[in-house]
């Protein structure tokens, strides 16, 4: 099982520092560690489980929007394929956060046991420094979920979940590091199904094989341990590209180009076209490309047509009621979605009948940034013909205008003797029936 595998020592495995690749690579980890760590704080991307909202750029979208959210989903899930068709693993080893971390444990291993005795001194001190940096990510990682407003309330469940979060980080740290990119990671597995031979790799020049020197300076650079001279596209090579510059710096030295280089496959000796050097050679790529920016397209599309407000009002006529005096009151349900980033006041007004009037809610009503508030819509109006009329409801949101939501009035049959007073249940003639 790849799970089992046997990772090479941390100690041992020589980075190549200096290596151009390693050097870029390295900016990348952090500008990604440093945006996936701000992500959530700054309202980039956040999950917000309390308030069931998914929140993406500043934007917050309910759950129970299903366009876009289903929207988002599918351009996900296009992006992430295209990526492992085209791209490979330079996600895994240029981004990924299992990386950086991995290695980072690694660079800790190196730092403090290195001429340290006795030992156990500098394993104490590795080991604290990987669990401190898991605790700090598991923070940021709860915030995904957790919006740092709610850490307090609950605060309970804000500790257990940090709690939980640092013990796995924890044990992925110091137990299974890359074990998880070759045998466990869903996303690595999607790569392995996907790619072909044209798709980015590291890949070695078979063509100049014999250039080799067997120094294995790319199996000691490897932090998985993979020898690339034995077959590019294997599961144990997360595209790191830190055996090519290994490679280039031996055999710089002696005057011969590196055997070991990114490619979209093997090296040919024919010119590439443009779309070739890019990865993008074969209508299965083009394909690919074309649904994902017409996904994403409609997502963009999908944002920028949402409404900041949202009202609907649903009736509940078997709620009617019709008093002794001649008046008959409707219930309603007000729903009043926001998706602005203040808090806005709104007010009722309805038209359409002689003496209509709202009961509830009266004066302007406060609604909290981003709430998805419901209220009872209470109409009343002077008995008139039995069944329903047409009227329009006015909701007036502050800096944001008028919305007209045409509703029905519905007048039932007339109160019975038993049921005079207000407040009484309305009966509805057999032949009205209810929609």
């Amino acid at each position: 099982m790849r799970f089992l595998l046997a990772l090479p020592d941390l100690r041992k495995i020589k980075v190549p520092k200096d290596g151009r690749r390693h050097r870029l690579r390295r900016a990348l980890q952090l500008a990604t560690s440093l945006l996936l760590l701000a992500a959530p704080f700054l309202g980039l991307l956040r999950v917000d489980l309390l308030d069931r909202k998914l929140v993406v750029f500043g934007a917050r979208f309910a759950f129970s929007e299903f366009a876009i959210l289903y929207a988002v989903l599918i351009v996900s899930m296009f992006v992430l394929f295209m990526g492992a068709l085209i791209h490979g693993r330079l996600w895994c080893g240029w981004m990924c956060p299992q990386t950086t971390l991995s290695e980072l444990t690694g660079f800790f291993q190196r730092k403090f046991l290195k001429g340290r005795t006795p030992k156990n001194s500098g394993k104490l001190l590795a080991h604290a420094a990987t669990i401190a940096v898991a605790m700090l990510v598991a923070a940021s990682l709860v915030s995904y979920f957790l919006a740092p407003s709610q850490y307090s309330s609950p605060p309970l469940a804000a500790w257990v979940l940090w709690g939980i979060a640092s013990t796995l980080l924890s044990a992925d740290l110091l137990v299974v590091r890359h074990r998880f990119c070759v045998g466990i990671c869903p996303y690595g597995i999607l790569q392995g199904v996907v790619q072909d031979p044209n798709t980015l790799g590291v890949v070695f020049d078979l063509q100049r094989a014999n250039a080799c020197i067997d120094c294995s300076a790319c199996v000691r650079s490897c932090p998985t341990g993979f020898d690339i001279r034995g077959g590019s596209f294997d599961m144990k090579c997360i595209s790191c590209g830190d055996c090519a510059d290994s490679c280039d710096k031996v055999l710089n030295a002696k005057g011969v180009e590196g055997l070991i280089a990114f490619r979209f496959g093997q090296p040919t000796q024919t010119k590439r076209s443009f779309l070739a050097r890019l990865g993008i050679i074969d209508g299965k790529r083009l394909l690919t490309v074309a649904v994902a920016s017409i996904a994403i397209t409609v997502v963009v599309g999908l944002f920028l047509t949402r409404a900041p407000i949202s009202i609907k009002i649903a009736s509940q006529f078997e709620q009617t009621e019709s008093s002794a005096d001649g008046l008959v009151t409707n219930h309603y349900s007000l729903s009043i979605r926001s998706h602005l980033e203040h808090a806005v006041s709104f007010e009722v007004e309805a038209s359409g009948l002689d003496g209509l009037e709202v009961l509830a809610p009266v004066g302007p009503v406060s609604i909290a940034a981003g709430a998805d508030a419901k209220f009872e819509l209470l109409l009343r109006a002077p008995h008139g013909p039995v069944g329903g009329a047409d009227i329009q409801v006015t909701v007036h949101v502050e800096e944001q205008g008028d919305f007209v939501v045409p509703v029905k009035f519905f007048f039932p049959s007339a109160p019975t003797e038993s049921a005079e007073s207000v407040g009484n249940q309305a009966t509805f003639p057999p032949e009205q029936g209810r929609t």
